[in-house]
């Protein structure tokens, strides 16, 4: 994932829009809480990355960020059954799980209101998921959200191999650069660019322009 600066993410934005107006002549005299074009820009930008991010193919999305914590056994005994990992605050896409005694890694995840979900509740093991074919789930828990996973069966292995997720992209200070950066899917820049120019003309009521911006942008999402 790369830093990619505001100003340089605004006058993408603009470019795409060929957009030459000044941002004070969208500001009312009469309303002085109006917000100015770059502000538009700049809350479209994060809404679109987040969009986008979620909804893009794995082969365009990058490695993004590693996570830990402690891990609950539903079975109270480490390395046996359903285990129960705290998620990040952040959390917005899971892009890879898998525990040491696992033969492989999973990146798609299940929802607590699928039908999969209750098949790993099942008195039947083999509907459930295991080391072979394992299973993960992104839930709701007391503290937040929780990845659940089925399941694991080596007491002797409770480690993990692999846990890596995105984050809500938003824009956050670099006191360095004393600037505004934001952190993005590189192969991703492109279509959120004009997923913002989408969500900028949508709320400029220029329907027209707005359709045409979001079909280029689901177009790089392919």
């Amino acid at each position: 994932m790369g830093a990619y600066d505001y100003t340089y993410l605004v006058h993408r934005v603009r470019t795409v829009l060929d957009e030459n107006m000044d941002d004070s002549s969208l500001v009312s005299e009469h309303n002085p809480d109006a917000l100015s074009l770059r502000e538009i820009i700049k809350h479209s930008i994060e809404d679109a990355a987040r969009i986008v991010e979620s909804a893009a193919p794995l082969h365009l999305i990058d490695s993004g960020k590693a996570f830990a914590g402690s891990i609950g056994w539903v079975s109270g005994i480490p390395g046996k059954g359903a285990g129960i990992i705290k998620l990040p605050a952040d959390f917005l896409r899971l892009v890879c799980f898998q525990m040491a005694s696992w033969n492989t890694a999973v990146n798609e995840v299940i929802s607590e209101d699928s039908p999969e979900y209750l098949l790993q509740s099942s008195a039947f093991s083999g509907l459930r998921g295991n080391p072979s074919r394992p299973v993960v789930a992104i839930t709701h828990g007391a503290a937040g959200l929780q990845l659940e996973f089925y399941s694991c069966n080596d007491v002797n292995n409770t480690s993990l191999r692999k846990a890596r997720y995105l984050p809500i992209p938003q824009f956050k200070e670099d006191n360095a650069a004393k600037n505004l950066t934001i952190e993005l899917c590189d192969k991703l820049v492109s279509a959120i660019v004009y997923y913002s120019a989408y969500l900028t003309m949508m709320s400029l009521g220029d329907n027209d322009m707005a359709e045409r911006m979001k079909t280029i942008a689901e177009q790089l999402m392919q």
